[in-house]
C-alpha cells in the first residue's frame, strides 16, 4: 500500500470557520493591541500569525461568528485566492478568510500550510470570478489533498522552514536598513525637532501642485524628462488607502495610474530630495503624525503644511548620500531575494510531489508512492517519458539546471508547450497568443485544450519561478488608445520567461 493518500478537506478539516466583519463605524468594536486580533487577507503573509492590523473589543468579538484556535490554518478565499498563514495565537477572522481546523492524527496543519502555498494555481482555478474571485466552502470541501504519513509530513516540514527562513532572512536585513536610516534621521534633525523649528512643504515648492495627469502609463523618465528627483505622492481619498512616495529616477520602470498621484516639484537648492523622501516616511514618528493610516486624509492642504526640519544643506546632503547607499543594498537585496524565491518554489514543488523526501523514505523504509497519484491529480508528466511534442532539444534548455531539469520533466505536454513558446520568444506575449501558436503549431496534440488551460499553465509556470508578468500595455485602435465603457484604456496581461540564457 502506498505511503501517500489522497482524501478531500472536507474528510480530514474537524473545523471550518469563516467570519464576518463588525461594523466599522462602531468604536466600541475596535481598540489597540490588548484587544483580540482581527485577521483579515492583507494580514497573511506566511508564517505564524499573531499580530493583525486590528483588533477587536471583547463586544466587537462577539459579533463575529466562530472562534478560529491557536494552530488553525487561515487561507484567504474572497478577492486575493491562496494566501495563508498559521493562526499563532487564538483570533477572529472576516468573511474573506477560512480558518481550519484539522485532524492532527493525519495532518499536521503546518504541512497543509506549505501546501496551499504549493496549490495556490489549482485553489485560484477552482475560485468563482464572475465579479471578485470567491472560493466558496463547498468548493473546499471538495478539494483533495497529497499527503504521506506524520513521519514524512514532518521532514518535507522540516526542509521547507529551512527555505522559508531563508526567505524571512531577505526581509531582517531590509529591517535593519530601515533601522539605519531612522536612527541617522533623527540623530541629524532631533535638535531642530526640539526647538519646533520646522517648516511647511509647501514653502520648497517650484509651482504648484500638479495632478500628474500627463504621466499615463509612460515611464516616469519618458514622462518628465526634465524632472528627475522629484517626488510623487499617492492621492489618499479615504483611511483605508495606504500612502506612498516615490523619488523619480532616469530608471524608473513602474507604472502609476495619473488619476492617483500628486507630482511635488521642490526647490533642490533648498531641500534634497532624498532627504525629503526619508522624512517623509519617518518625520510621522518624531511628529506623533501617522502619515500612512488614520484619519488624516491626503489632500493638497495637508501635503502643503507638512512640516520639513529646519536642517542645513550639508546635513541634508549627509542623509540624502546614505539614502542613494541604502538603495544600492536595496537594489542587490531584490536580486539575491529573486533567487531565493525560485529555490523556495522549486522546494514546494518538489515536496508535494514526493520527491524532496526520497532518501527519508528509503532510510524509514517506507512505501513508495504511486506516480500516477500525482499524474492525475496535479495533470503531470512520468520524468521517463518525453513526447513527440517537445522535439528536438532547443538552446534555451541547454541551459537549465539540474533541478530545472526535474520540474521541467514533471510538467505536462501543454505546459511545456507553453514554457518553450515563452522561453524562445524575447518578447512578452499574453495568454490568448500563446494558445493561438500552440494550436496552430501542433493542432492534434493541442486542439483537445482551452484557453483556460493556457491560463492554468501560465499561473503553474509563474509558481514555479519560470514565468513573470510584465507591466499591462495599452491596446491601440488606430492612432488612440482603445477605451473601454468607463473610459478606461483597455490593457493586456502580458508575460515573459525568467529563464535567461545568459544568466543560467
Amino acid at each position: 500500500m502506498s505511503n501517500w493518500k489522497k482524501k478531500t478537506l472536507k474528510e480530514v478539516v474537524k473545523l471550518w470557520v469563516r467570519g464576518s466583519t463588525p461594523r466599522r463605524n462602531n468604536k466600541d468594536y475596535y481598540c489597540g493591541k490588548e484587544g483580540i486580533p482581527f485577521v483579515r487577507a492583507g494580514d497573511l503573509r506566511g508564517g505564524e500569525l499573531k499580530e493583525t492590523e486590528l483588533y477587536l473589543t471583547w463586544e466587537g468579538a462577539e459579533q463575529v461568528k466562530g472562534r478560529v484556535p491557536k494552530g488553525a490554518v487561515l487561507l484567504s478565499v474572497s478577492g486575493t485566492i491562496g494566501k495563508t498563514a498559521i493562526a499563532g495565537r487564538e483570533v477572529k477572522v472576516n468573511q474573506a478568510v477560512q480558518a481550519m481546523v484539522f485532524d492532527e492524527s493525519e495532518l499536521l496543519s503546518e504541512y497543509v500550510y506549505y501546501y496551499f502555498q504549493f496549490f495556490r494555481p489549482w485553489l485560484e482555478e477552482r475560485a468563482n470570478t464572475v465579479t471578485i474571485p470567491n472560493l466558496t466552502k463547498t468548493k473546499l470541501e471538495q478539494t483533495s489533498i497529497l499527503f504521506p504519513c506524520l513521519e514524512e509530513q514532518r521532514y518535507i516540514v522540516g526542509i521547507m522552514k529551512h527555505g522559508e527562513q531563508l526567505l524571512e532572512k531577505q526581509g531582517e536585513i531590509r529591517e535593519v536598513l530601515q533601522k539605519i536610516l531612522y536612527q541617522a534621521m533623527y540623530h541629524q534633525v532631533r535638535e531642530a525637532l526640539a526647538k519646533k523649528q520646522t517648516l511647511p512643504l509647501g514653502n520648497f515648492f517650484i509651482e504648484p501642485i500638479s495632478d500628474g495627469k500627463d504621466v499615463q502609463d509612460k515611464k516616469i523618465s519618458e514622462a518628465y524628462p526634465q524632472m528627475m528627483g522629484e517626488l510623487l505622492f499617492q492621492k489618499r481619498k479615504d483611511e483605508n488607502e495606504t500612502h506612498f512616495c516615490i523619488l523619480s529616477k532616469e530608471q524608473q520602470k513602474k507604472t502609476y495610474n495619473p488619476d492617483a498621484i500628486w507630482r511635488v516639484r521642490i526647490h533642490k537648492e533648498k531641500l534634497i530630495p532624498e532627504f525629503l523622501l526619508l522624512w517623509v516616511y519617518y518625520g510621522r514618528d518624531c511628529l506623533g503624525i501617522d502619515f500612512y493610516e488614520g484619519k488624516h486624509l491626503m489632500n493638497q492642504n495637508f501635503l502643503m503644511k507638512f512640516p520639513v526640519p529646519r536642517v542645513a544643506m550639508e546635513v541634508q546632503k549627509k542623509i540624502g548620500n546614505l539614502v542613494k547607499r541604502a538603495e544600492n543594498i536595496d537594489r542587490k537585496l531584490e536580486e539575491q531575494t529573486e533567487g531565493v524565491k525560485r529555490l523556495y518554489h522549486s522546494l514546494l514543488y518538489s515536496s508535494f510531489t514526493a520527491f524532496l523526501s526520497k532518501n527519508f523514505r528509503r532510510w524509514k523504509e517506507l512505501e513508495e508512492p504511486d506516480e500516477e497519484l500525482f499524474i492525475q491529480y496535479y495533470h503531470l508528466k512520468k520524468k521517463e517519458k518525453l513526447e513527440e511534442n517537445v522535439g528536438k532539444e532547443t538552446e534555451w534548455r541547454q541551459f537549465l539546471s539540474g533541478k530545472e531539469w526535474e520540474v521541467f520533466n514533471d510538467l505536462s505536454d501543454f505546459q511545456q508547450g507553453v514554457l518553450e513558446l515563452f522561453a524562445n520568444t524575447e518578447e512578452p506575449m499574453p495568454i490568448h497568443t500563446v494558445f493561438q501558436m500552440l494550436s496552430r503549431k501542433q493542432p492534434k496534440v493541442y486542439g483537445k485544450h482551452t484557453i483556460q488551460d493556457a491560463k492554468a499553465a501560465v499561473k503553474i509556470l509563474m509558481g514555479l519561478g519560470f514565468l513573470e508578468k510584465t507591466i499591462p500595455e495599452k491596446v491601440m485602435l488606430g492612432e488612440s488608445f482603445l477605451m473601454d465603457s468607463r473610459e478606461k484604456p483597455v490593457t493586456i496581461q502580458k508575460y515573459k520567461s525568467l529563464l535567461k540564457k545568459e544568466e543560467l
